[in-house]
């Protein structure tokens, strides 16, 4: 049994912001599980394998062998903090700071963009000045390092290092930083690859992306625990269904 606990106060707080906005809580599911179930399959549960879901303000770890979670834990640091460090070391807004970070951020000295320098400005907006993509680099990658040292404590913690036959599976925003595989593999010292949600058709040109895995991830856990019975549908009617997907499509596409 793996037995896992949170803060009552903020797990409430989550229903009632939910509820308002006028959806029903079916079911509390640990985030990791969600997002295992959109980009891990069964052999490699049953192999053994981390999956790694690197979020804004926390990097979220869960283990799995023999097909079942065996340890879980949160680390409170993200990719925003990555961003916050830009923003500190550059002296730039923090909106500017996560724009450099997603078109210019390197985790790893071989997987440096293409150009070798962009352009940055102020936080006042006054004045600009160039700044080396290695330069960059050197912000970046010490705290991507520091995540993932937490997470060989994570895994450590779970005494299971020697039964990962599978390896780590990134996800969350922060596994789009360039370079954050190879990093993986030597911090890690296992193989590592980019989580893609997979197990659904009709959106996959908005949400085939790891930063979608954990929302995919719940979806699909509903859907194979029978929330959606062929009753509740003939309820709800073909109309109903098909404007729910519409909604869903509008949520994506002016969101992200």
């Amino acid at each position: 049994m793996h037995l896992v606990t949170g803060s009552t106060s903020v797990i409430d707080g989550v229903l009632r912001a939910t509820e308002k906005a006028g959806f029903e809580v079916s079911r509390i599911l640990l985030g990791p599980l969600a997002s295992g179930a959109a980009v891990l399959d069964t052999h490699e549960c049953e192999l053994g394998v981390v999956l790694v879901d690197i979020g804004g303000m926390s990097t979220e770890v869960a283990v799995f062998f023999d097909g079942v979670v065996r340890h879980s834990g949160v680390i409170r640091l993200g990719s925003q903090h990555v961003t916050n460090d830009i923003a500190v070391g550059l002296k730039t807004s923090l909106e500017q700071a996560e724009d450099i970070k997603k078109n210019y951020g390197s985790a790893y000295s071989t997987a440096l963009p293409d150009e070798p320098s962009f352009l940055v400005s102020d936080i006042g907006g006054q004045a600009t000045k160039e700044v080396s993509c290695e330069t960059l680099r050197r912000i970046v990658q010490p705290r991507m390092e520091e995540i993932l040292s937490l997470v060989s404590e994570e895994i450590r913690r779970g005494d299971s290092t020697k039964k990962l036959g599978a390896g780590v599976v990134l996800t969350g925003g922060g596994a789009l930083l360039r370079g954050i595989v190879p990093l993986a593999e030597e911090m890690l010292e296992m193989s590592a690859r980019i989580g893609i949600p997979k197990g659904f058709s009709g959106l996959t040109e908005f949400v085939s992306s790891p930063v979608f895995a954990n929302a995919v991830g719940l979806l699909l856990v509903e859907l194979r625990a029978g929330g959606y019975s062929s009753a509740q549908m003939s309820r709800f009617g073909s109309q109903k269904k098909k404007n729910w997907w519409e909604w869903i499509q509008r949520l994506l596409k002016n969101n992200f």
